[in-house]
């Protein structure tokens, strides 16, 4: 037999040709390298936006929840413990105004942009098996938290909320897709925090982006010290132009109320809540925060909010929760607005009032 052909009785093995180790090293190399997009100044040169920031520090927010109220803790405080969790509607309430007006209260804000019912279950799940039992709980609700067909829920919640065990434990109602782009995300930078070169070479040479880091660090500590409760964009602002309002209540459908349709995912997530809160006697306060007329007249339109309202109506019921829709309450009156979704900074502190008005008086 010829040297150059081979021997039948040869078996191809790592110890006979080490070469099949190749493309083992070669992924170990890769998975290794990829751990790198997960750094912090990594993520900051590759993202235009920190929204993700807001969502960093309610972790640690909810971490300091735990060491404070407990179930380890040797002496609870004192003051009443007020949890609110919404989206980007209810994040901008004037820590200092509720030390002020309401020094028994300290008040927690978990609100973040485009947050759903999955969300507020995963920080629930986490504070309630802490032994963290709220003394009040606010939960914002509006039909755009239920649309299956949102990509917000996978950009934000998914993308920079819950854990590995959340995920698993839930993985049914999830399904295969949400669950396969949260392993993505959770196994890989590269997913989590994309490698756009266009992103990186604008944050090198726009100098907007000089004091990115400051600013990235002053939002941190701001959110720290208000303990969640976020300076508004835009500041004290009130459109007052009725054109302007219409033109962004357009862009505000396209963004989260796109082809609208309910999802049995999030309706599934949101009587999971409510049946926690109630088996554990959380009072809790559901609200649907006022939005401009012209995105409530396109939203009416649109057929949106009557069939929403029709659903969860009867599911609030139920479990004897209150759901209060902002728009239609007496004891509360305030109509300006800094875009088509968001009540101006001015409204916060009538909604405050509301809010210490239901309070439980037991």
């Amino acid at each position: 037999m010829s040297n150059l052909e081979p021997n039948p009785e040869e078996k191809l093995n790592f110890l006979t040709k080490p070469f099949l180790f190749y493309p083992v090293l070669l992924f170990l190399f890769v998975f290794a390298f990829d751990k790198i997009f997960f750094l912090d100044k990594v993520r900051d040169y590759v993202k235009v936006e920190l929204t993700y920031i807001y969502y960093d520090v309610k972790q640690e927010l909810l971490k300091e929840m735990i060491s404070k109220f407990g179930k380890d803790v040797p002496q609870r405080s004192d003051k009443k413990l007020v949890l609110l969790m919404g989206s980007s509607r209810m994040l901008y309430f004037k820590n200092q105004e509720i030390l002020d007006f309401y020094p028994d209260w300290e008040v927690y804000n978990l609100s973040s942009a485009v947050t759903t019912p999955a969300y507020y279950l995963y920080f629930l799940e986490r504070l309630f098996e802490a032994g963290v039992k709220p003394d009040y709980l606010v939960l914002e609700a509006d039909p755009f938290q239920f649309n299956a067909n949102s990509t917000t829920f996978k950009k934000s919640n998914l993308a920079h909320s819950f854990d590995l065990r959340f995920i698993l434990s839930h993985a049914w109602t999830l399904g295969k897709e949400n669950v396969n782009y949260y392993l993505a995300n959770f196994f890989f930078g590269v997913s989590k925090n994309k490698p756009y070169l266009e992103n990186v070479y604008a944050h090198l040479t726009n100098k907007k982006f000089e004091q990115a880091d400051l600013i990235k660090q002053l939002t941190i500590d701001s959110l720290h010290k208000d303990k969640g409760n976020a300076l508004s964009p835009a500041g004290g602002f009130m459109e007052k132009d009725y054109g302007r309002l219409e033109a962004s209540s357009v862009r505000t459908i396209g963004w989260i109320y796109p082809k609208y349709s309910p999802s049995e995912m999030q309706f599934s997530f949101y009587e999971d809540i409510l049946e926690e809160v109630k088996s554990r006697g959380v009072p809790t306060l559901v609200v649907r925060p006022e939005v401009s007329l012209p995105l409530e007249k396109i939203l009416k339109d649109l057929n949106i909010p009557a069939p929403w309202w029709e659903r969860i109506r009867p599911i609030n019921d139920g479990f004897g929760i209150p759901l209060v829709d902002m728009a239609e309450a007496t004891d509360y009156d305030c109509n300006t607005f800094a875009d088509s979704g968001h009540m101006a900074v001015d409204c916060y502190r009538p909604f405050l009032r509301f809010l210490r008005i239901r309070y439980p008086k037991n």
